[in-house]
């Protein structure tokens, strides 16, 4: 949100591109949220009932599932940016030049 209150001076083409592509982001977060929430109650219960190697266990598999979830991710985010945009038709840019901000749909 912060992000989109910064760039709402220079366009209101700009503030769509950057609420287009925090969708993504969003998504991202909630699924490893969602994992982190479910690790949460299995340690802590593990914990409680004084099963400490249990507990450990269950931090490294959240760990390990985060890491194998988050690689794969990451990669195809980054080199499919640029087609998912175009599908969605936001791909704008943002150029400082002469002193104005211009927004330019690439």
């Amino acid at each position: 949100m912060l992000n989109m209150i910064m760039v709402s001076r220079v366009s209101p083409d700009a503030v769509a591109a950057v609420a287009l592509t925090n969708q993504p982001v969003v998504f991202a977060l909630a699924l490893f949220v969602t994992l982190n929430v479910g690790a949460t109650v299995i340690v802590s219960r593990a914990i409680g009932g004084g099963y400490s190697d249990e507990a450990n266990r269950g931090g490294q598999v959240s760990f390990n599932l985060n890491l194998l979830i988050m690689l794969p991710m990451t990669i195809v985010f980054t080199v499919v940016s640029e087609t998912i945009l175009r599908f969605r038709s936001s791909l704008f840019a943002v150029r400082f030049r002469r002193g104005k901000w211009k927004t330019i749909k690439v």
